[in-house]
């Protein structure tokens, strides 16, 4: 990158002074002065542009699962340095989503980039949806991060409409009504 270019990206960071607000900048300026802040500033740039370049996908075999970019988890890994707390956080959302465990449908994670008033996510498949979903979580403040966090328990689904649960509801019915 020339000199210009990195002044140009700068100044596009400092127009999110509006949005988080003159302490956060104030705070990671004085994170950025550390050499471990520094360090794990420059892994996670690398990451996203090994992303952005499309390097570090893994191959397309096996489970979808198996299908997403290397440089997410070791990104959010990195960020333990910095931000532990954070990276607990996001980490153990990142394995619940891809377990399936928590928002198992691309309505579920619509729902709630909604509900917490993230930007939308124009994508297809649950499985592509996880990394920027992933991404506009961990730009939140870490206040805003763990109350959104806090609602995805409350997006499950009240019926259960498998068929497990439709055969409970068979069953259950013709014994409440004797």
């Amino acid at each position: 990158m020339t000199g210009h270019t990195e002044f140009a990206l700068l100044a596009e960071i400092a127009g999110l002074v509006e949005k988080y607000g003159p302490d956060a900048f104030e705070h990671l300026a004085q994170k950025i002065s550390s050499p471990e802040f520094s360090e794990a500033l420059s892994s996670i740039l690398s990451a996203f542009v090994r992303q952005a370049r499309g390097e570090g996908l893994e191959r397309r075999v096996g489970s979808p699962r198996e299908q997403i970019p290397k440089s997410l988890r070791p990104s959010l890994v990195a960020l333990e340095k910095t931000d532990p707390e954070r990276s607990r956080l996001l980490l153990g959302f990142h394995d619940r989503l891809l377990g399936g465990r928590s928002l198992p449908r691309l309505r579920d994670i619509r729902t709630f980039v909604s509900d917490v008033g993230l930007p939308l996510i124009n994508i297809t498949s649950r499985q592509k949806a996880i990394a920027p979903l992933i991404k506009r979580l961990q730009a939140l403040p870490l206040e805003e991060l763990k109350s959104a966090l806090s609602k995805v328990d409350s997006l499950a689904p009240a019926s259960d409409r498998t068929l497990e649960g439709w055969s409970k509801i068979i069953l259950t019915k013709g014994r409440s009504e004797k």
